[in-house]
C-alpha cells in the first residue's frame, strides 16, 4: 500500500473561537492560557479569520489592548476537506500561511499552518524494509492486515529511535488513525493468539501464538487539567499522538508499508537530535506537565550518552524553581526510579539527577546521595539493594514517605525498611565488637547481597569483621549436634537450642570439638 497522508492526519484542533467584538487584551489572555500561537475569530459554522501571537502581543505593547480584534484579523483562509491529500495541501500552503479544515458536518474545528505541515512532510529514510522486518517476523502480517483494512500503520516511540541508532528494540508500539480494536480483531481471527483490550486508551495488546506481544493504539491526543495531573486522553490524529510524547527522539513515526522506500514523519526534529546526541522536550512546560520526564531524561542521557539540550535544561531548572514535583505522587516517582535503577548505566543517570538538583529538590533531607551513585557504579547491584540504600540515606522521620515510593513492591516495603535499619546500625555496632563469635551473631542472618551492601557502608575497622564472615565465618559449623547433647543429658526443648548456639559460637571463636562441647554443657547446666 502506498503512503497516503491526508489533512485529517496532521491538522491541529481549534480549541477556542472568539467573536469579532473581542478585544486584543482578551485574545492575548487566551493565547497565554492555551499556550497557542494563533487565535481564531468567528465560529465553527462561520469562520472569519485568525490573528497570530506576535501581532497580538505587539498590538498590546502599543496600548491597543482595548481595541477590537477585528482591526488586526487576517482574512478567512481557504477551507478544505479532511480528505485533502498532501500534495494539494502543499500547493495551498505556498500561498496561504494557514488553512481551515472542515469536518463532514461542514464545520471548521481544525487547521493546518505552513510550519507544522512542512515539518510533518514524510522523509525518505536510509532504513530499508529488511531492517524493519528484523524487529519481528510478524510485522509483514500486521502490515498486510492494515492494508486490507485500508489504514496506514505506523511504528512509533522507542523502537523507531533505536532503529535509527542501529539498535534493535523489543518493545514495539504501533498506532493507526482508525480503530486499533478492528486491526487487533483481524489479526486474532487470522493468526490466533490472544487479544487484550484497553478501551479507555484506545489500545489493544495482541500476543501471537509464539508469545510475541504487540501494543496497538488508535492515535490519541491528551491534555493536562493542571500541572502534574495525569493527562486526559482522547482520540486524535498522528500529529497529536506524536505531540504528546516526552522528547523529540521519541516523537518520530515510521510508515509501515511494503514500498521500497521507508518513510519517516519527524515533525519535531528527532533525527537531528539523534545526530547531535541531544534530548529536547517538545514544549517549554513539558517538565511542569509531567515531572517524571526529568527522570526519563536522566535515563536516556545515561543509556545513550546523550545530553539535555541547553534550552531543555533551562526549562528543567525553571520547573524546579516553580515547585515542579511538589504535587506529583510519590508512587509515580518511585515507578520511574525503579526503571532508572534497572538501567545498565544507573549510576550515571542518578548522578545527572544530582547535577540537575532534582534529588535536592525532591528529597531535601537525603544524606549524601552521591553514595548511591558510588554503589550503583559497582555494577553488581540489584533493584532491591538500590532501594535499601536509598532508604538508608533518608532520615528516620522521612521513611514513611519511602513506603509510597516502593508501593509497586507490595509485601517488600517492611523488609526494605527493616534491612535499611539493620544496615544503618550494624557498621557502628561492629566497630565496638572484637570477638569473632559476636561478629557471627550479628552477621549470620544477613544474606550475601546485603552483606556486600553492608561492607560498602562500613568503616575500615568494621569491614574486617564482614570480610572474616564472608571468607571464613559463614563456613564454620559446630561439630556438635543435638543427638550428642541429648546423650550427654541435655533435655530437649529451649535449653537444647541454647546449648547448640553456644557450641556454634565456640566454633566461630576457632575452638575445637571438645571446647565446643564444654561450651554447650555449660549453657544447659547454667540454664
Amino acid at each position: 500500500m502506498s503512503l497516503s497522508i491526508q489533512a485529517k492526519q496532521l491538522c491541529l484542533k481549534i480549541d477556542t473561537w472568539v467573536s469579532e467584538q473581542s478585544t486584543i487584551e482578551q485574545a492575548c489572555d487566551i493565547i497565554r492560557y492555551n499556550r497557542k500561537a494563533l487565535v481564531f475569530i468567528g465560529s465553527p459554522q462561520n469562520p472569519i479569520g485568525f490573528a497570530d501571537r506576535t501581532l497580538l502581543f505587539e498590538a498590546e505593547r502599543q496600548n491597543l489592548k482595548d481595541t477590537s480584534i477585528a482591526h488586526i484579523t487576517q482574512e478567512c483562509p481557504p477551507i478544505l476537506s479532511q480528505d485533502t491529500p498532501l500534495d494539494v495541501l502543499e500547493e495551498y500552503l505556498d500561498r496561504y500561511p494557514v488553512l481551515f479544515i472542515k469536518d463532514p458536518s461542514q464545520s471548521v474545528h481544525s487547521f493546518i499552518d505552513a510550519s507544522s505541515f512542512f515539518r510533518f512532510k514524510p522523509i525518505v529514510s536510509s532504513l530499508r524494509f529488511e531492517h524493519i522486518k528484523a524487529l519481528s517476523s510478524w510485522l509483514p502480517q500486521l502490515m498486510e492486515e492494515s492494508h486490507l483494512l485500508s489504514t496506514q500503520l505506523y511504528l512509533v516511540g522507542g523502537a523507531v529511535r533505536d532503529l535509527l541508532l542501529g539498535l534493535i528494540s523489543k518493545d514495539l508500539d504501533f498506532t493507526l488513525q482508525s480503530s486499533a480494536e478492528d486491526l487487533g480483531a483481524s489479526v486474532l481471527k487470522k493468526y490466533g493468539g490472544t487479544l487484550t483490550k484497553n478501551p479507555d486508551f484506545g489500545a489493544v495488546h495482541w500476543t501471537t501464538p509464539d508469545k510475541t506481544t504487540f501494543d496497538i493504539t488508535t492515535t490519541r491526543c491528551e491534555h493536562y487539567p493542571d500541572f502534574e495531573d495525569l493527562p486526559v486522553v482522547a482520540p486524535g490524529n498522528l500529529r497529536s499522538d506524536l505531540e504528546r510524547r516526552d522528547f523529540s527522539i521519541n516523537a518520530i513515526a515510521l510508515c509501515l508499508s511494503l514500498d521500497t522506500d521507508v518513510l519517516l514523519i519527524d515533525p519535531f526534529g528527532g533525527r537531528y537530535a539523534l545526530e547531535r546526541k541531544e534530548l529536547t522536550i517538545l514544549h517549554p512546560l513539558s517538565f511542569r506537565d509531567d515531572p517524571t520526564r526529568i527522570i526519563r531524561a536522566a535515563r536516556y542521557a545515561a543509556r545513550y550518552d546523550f545530553k539535555l539540550c541547553s534550552w531543555s535544561q533551562r526549562c528543567l531548572q525553571l520547573s524546579l524553581q516553580s515547585g515542579s514535583g511538589s504535587r506529583i505522587s510519590l508512587e509515580r516517582i518511585g515507578q520511574e526510579l525503579d526503571r532508572l535503577f534497572s538501567e545498565s548505566q544507573a549510576d550515571k543517570a542518578f548522578e545527572l539527577l544530582i547535577q540537575w538538583n532534582v534529588i535536592q529538590h525532591w528529597f531535601p533531607s537525603m544524606n549524601m546521595p552521591q553514595v548511591l551513585c558510588e554503589w550503583l557504579a559497582l555494577k553488581n547491584q540489584t533493584l532491591t539493594s538500590a532501594w535499601i540504600l536509598f532508604s538508608v540515606l533518608l532520615p528516620e522521620q522521612s521513611r514513611n514517605h519511602f513506603k509510597k515510593l516502593v508501593s509497586k513492591h507490595k509485601g517488600l516495603q517492611k523488609q526494605f525498611l527493616s534491612l535499611a535499619h539493620q544496615l544503618e546500625i550494624l557498621p557502628q555496632k561492629l566497630e565496638h565488637l572484637d570477638r569473632k563469635d559476636e561478629w557471627g551473631v550479628c552477621l549470620e542472618k544477613i544474606d550475601h547481597e546485603h552483606l556486600h551492601l553492608l561492607l560498602f557502608l562500613s568503616s575500615e575497622k568494621s569491614s574486617k569483621s564482614i570480610e572474616w564472615w564472608q571468607q571464613e565465618g559463614k563456613e564454620l559449623k559446630t561439630s556438635i549436634n543435638a543427638k550428642m547433647l541429648i546423650e550427654q543429658g541435655c533435655p530437649k526443648g529451649p535449653l537444647l537450642g541454647k546449648a547448640l548456639r553456644s557450641a556454634q559460637r565456640s566454633a566461630w571463636r576457632g575452638e575445637n570439638k571438645a571446647l565446643q562441647l564444654i561450651a554447650a554443657e555449660e549453657e544447659w547446666k547454667i540454664g
